[in-house]
């Protein structure tokens, strides 16, 4: 459980701290990022901290395909737009990629950049569609799917109707390289309807399009290297809406561990929240990390069709009753007990007895269950 997930980070949704939270609790964290949000990463994280990350499940993946909106100079038909998604770049992707993220981040060039360069292509993956991919993501795209998802899109502004009553009338179209999208907004008749719903901007053709194809070739990655997904809104509200199931492919294990933390410790901020206020760095988190091993060997062992939450209950359970019998209660009177016998030792009996009964019955007595790295080391973490 927890094994993978691939990450589409966007800093207008997305923290670092979320990211960090994925760290801790899955064994392999995929990030797929834009030049500008990986800028802001490695000047939020820390590049050396960004680098040695890797060690404990971060990868960076970059990929072979460029998007974005070709101007359509048709003045009498301004509502149909252009996106290429799928050029093939013949330069180094990877080199450009990290070039351009880390002298926006540091604003270094030269030898030093070269050498950071080297450092982050390290940790980094080259994720290559290839021309059959493509083909079949831009197939998915201009499918019946897209027609279903204009829809959603339109409902969610009161405006589904316009669709169902043959009022607005659309085409999708393109080919391997380009997808396009047709629309009688601008006709009268129509426009006069879309402004009786007093809705601003029914539909932004440019965002809708983009989302449809950057959710579909994250779709394809997230297949490929096999775990779950976060995302944007947007484009988590497509795949779903693709897979016709949100449990098990997007975000699935977000909440599981964002309520955990709230039930381990519930007085307290979350991990994401204490370092995106600045109370923990991120060279911290990576010694928190560190003392997670027993912890990610125990979720191991839940099988993926189980509920995460229900058996760290019933770790925890099973640490209670343990914790509550007679003999754990006389076994430590007992520790206590003798220590006040030892000569010399009264004066400082109490600091005493308190730590070695704390290291008896944590360390020998009591049986590891999760809690303890919940209720011990995150704790500690979040509380300061």
């Amino acid at each position: 459980m927890f094994n993978t997930i691939n990450i589409h980070f966007h800093s207008q949704q997305h923290t670092a701290g979320q990211l960090a939270e994925c760290l801790l609790f899955y064994d392999q964290v995929n990030l797929v990022t834009s030049i500008d949000d990986m800028a802001k990463l490695i000047a939020t994280i820390g590049f050396d901290e960004l680098v040695e990350l890797s060690h404990y499940g971060l990868r960076i993946i970059t990929t072979d395909f460029t998007l974005g909106i070709l101007p359509f100079p048709d003045l009498h038909n301004p509502y149909e737009v252009r996106v290429n998604p799928f050029s093939l770049e013949n330069e180094d992707l990877t080199h450009r990629y990290l070039s351009k993220s880390i002298n926006t981040a540091l604003h270094v060039s030269g030898s030093e950049l070269d050498s950071r360069i080297a450092k982050l292509r390290e940790v980094t993956t080259l994720y290559t569609l290839g021309r059959e991919i493509t083909n079949q993501i831009h197939q998915e795209a201009l499918s019946p799917f897209a027609a279903q998802l204009l829809y959603k899109e339109l409902e969610s502004k009161r405006a589904g109707h316009l669709l169902l009553d043959g009022t607005l009338q659309y085409k999708f179209s393109g080919n391997e390289e380009s997808l396009k999208l047709e629309t009688n907004m601008s006709y009268p008749s129509v426009a006069k309807e879309i402004e009786r719903l007093q809705v601003k901007q029914i539909l932004d053709h440019n965002r809708f399009l983009l989302n449809l194809a950057t959710s579909m070739v994250f779709l394809h990655q997230s297949a490929y290297f096999d775990g779950e997904m976060m995302t944007s809104t947007s484009e988590e509200r497509t795949i779903a809406l693709k897979l016709n199931s949100l449990k098990g492919f997007v975000n699935n294990g977000k909440h599981d561990f964002q309520l955990i933390q709230k039930l381990a410790n519930p007085e307290y901020h979350s991990i994401a929240a204490t370092l995106d206020q600045g109370r923990r760095t991120f060279r911290e988190l990576i010694q928190l990390i560190e003392k997670a091993q027993r912890f990610k060997e125990w979720k191991q062992t839940i099988p993926d069709e189980a509920d995460f939450i229900n058996e760290y209950s019933k770790a925890v359970a099973i640490e209670s009753k343990w914790t509550d019998n007679v003999f754990v209660k006389s076994g430590r009177w007992l520790i206590t007990s003798i220590i006040g016998t030892i000569p010399l030792v009264g004066t400082i009996a109490g600091p005493v007895a308190s730590a070695i009964d704390t290291f008896v019955i944590d360390k020998i007595m009591k049986k590891w269950t999760p809690n303890q790295f919940l209720q011990s080391d995150v704790k500690g973490f979040v509380k300061q």
